[in-house]
């Protein structure tokens, strides 16, 4: 007789799953993928897309991965004992929408104080200096808003340096009372920089910077518009203005703006008399032309202002004696003709400013952006006093012409550390 076999020893379980997850599209590695193979416990695919799995012994095992930005995979592979199984599971990416926009600025390390958004809105109407009332440390100085020009700390003039869309604002200012010839309206933000960080703009802003940033050329398609409307009760009258701008369907990155404002108002009142002859006539308008493409963006502009201002009867002082004269008087002399009406006599400032500008920009991949900017100013202011009725000209006639050319780098931030950057 013969002695029945022993049964077989089942096989042991040493097969082995290497495996490579990829995009489906790209073929890059996707790493951070949750991966089940068979109804064995999770695992997560290395920077470079792989996992691995030994002690299998089924002879067909289901392999899943998934990421949140992918969609589901699967496949199923035999598995031999006593071997080693490669494979590769693809994933197909889930709907990816693109929102382009602007980047926003970085955090901002200086003393400055913006004005922008329902802040800036509520300043409608006012001129630049009176505008700029709101933020700590600036003051006017002027007989009245139309003729005030901006303090910050005590600093006025020739320290201090306006920048309207990058540009140096170069006006006359050598008078108390010559006021920048900006609308504000122009601007969809107000920036003043105080202290220490003005040396950044040269020595011309030793008392700070104002900076004017016009409202952005929009990127998506399309037509909008605002417009504004606001009446005044003392200096009897008001201000319009209104803006529209848009961007091409028919021409990928080509985008437009124009807008126009105006301000009409009667001379000031007390509660006693009339500030005669101090209403105001402005208006101003301009347009600009951008265009995107690739990493390049290109961008013309053109401004107009316009401003006729009246200078008050009651502030004609002929000499020291007469002004400590005047200091005891409750009313100014001649104060029964005074009127608050719309009418501007001499003596009155007439003033237009032209602005002309070019710029590009370029990105420098890896490097940073490189701006190249020309623009033209014209200045013309024209003083009328009071003189002789035969003299119909102004006693001052000046124009000043303006050219700057400049050209900048900007890289991108150097890396120290993870918390110290270098910009």
């Amino acid at each position: 007789m013969h002695a029945a076999p022993a049964d077989a020893e089942p096989a042991a379980c040493d097969g082995a799953l290497d495996g490579h997850v990829v995009d489906a599209a790209t073929h890059e590695p996707i790493a951070g993928a949750m991966v089940q193979v068979g109804t064995g416990e999770m695992l997560l695919t290395d920077e470079d897309g792989r996992f691995s799995v030994t002690q299998l012994c089924l002879e067909s095992v289901g392999v899943t991965a998934e990421r949140a930005d992918y969609q589901r995979g699967e496949l199923y592979v035999d598995v031999h004992p006593r071997a080693s199984v490669e494979l590769e599971l693809t994933l197909a990416g889930d709907e990816v929408i693109e929102i382009h926009d602007r980047t926003p600025p970085p955090t901002e390390l200086r003393a400055v104080t913006t004005l922008s958004g329902e802040v800036l809105e509520r300043t409608r109407g006012e001129s630049f200096s009176k505008a700029l009332e709101d933020v700590p440390g600036v003051a006017q100085l002027g007989s009245s808003s139309g003729l005030a020009k901006p303090i910050i700390r005590g600093q006025f003039g020739r320290r201090l340096l306006v920048l309207v869309d990058g540009l140096r604002h170069a006006s006359q200012d050598w008078g108390v009372d010559h006021a920048p010839e900006v609308d504000p309206f122009v601007a969809s933000s107000l920036s003043v920089v105080r202290g220490a960080a003005g040396v950044r703009y040269g020595p011309d802003a030793i008392g700070g910077a104002i900076i004017a940033e016009p409202e952005p050329l929009p990127q998506v398609p399309g037509t909008t518009g605002e417009a504004h409307l606001v009446g005044l009760a003392n200096g009897r009258g008001g201000s319009a203005s209104a803006r529209v701008q848009g961007a091409l369907t028919s021409i990928d990155g080509l985008a437009w703006q124009a807008f126009a404002s105006g301000k009409r108002t009667a001379a000031a009142e007390t509660p006693d008399y009339a500030l005669d002859n101090t209403g105001t006539r402005e208006w101003s308008a301009g347009a600009t032309l951008g265009y995107r493409r690739g990493v390049g963006e290109y961008r013309l502009s053109a401004m107009h202002y316009d401003a006729t201002l009246g200078v008050c009867s009651c502030l004609r002082v002929e000499s020291i004696d007469d002004f400590y004269a005047q200091l005891g008087r409750s009313q100014p002399i001649g104060v029964e003709s005074y009127a608050a009406d719309f009418e501007i006599e001499r003596a009155y400032q007439a003033t237009t400013h032209d602005t002309a500008l070019a710029r590009a920009r370029w990105k420098v991949h890896g490097l940073g952006d490189v701006t190249a900017t020309y623009g033209f100013q014209l200045d013309h202011r024209r003083e009328y006093d009071i003189v002789r009725q035969a003299t119909t000209g102004p006693q001052y006639n000046f124009k000043l012409f303006t050219h700057d050319v400049d050209v900048a780098f900007e890289h991108v931030p150097i890396h120290i550390s993870d918390h110290l950057h270098l910009r």
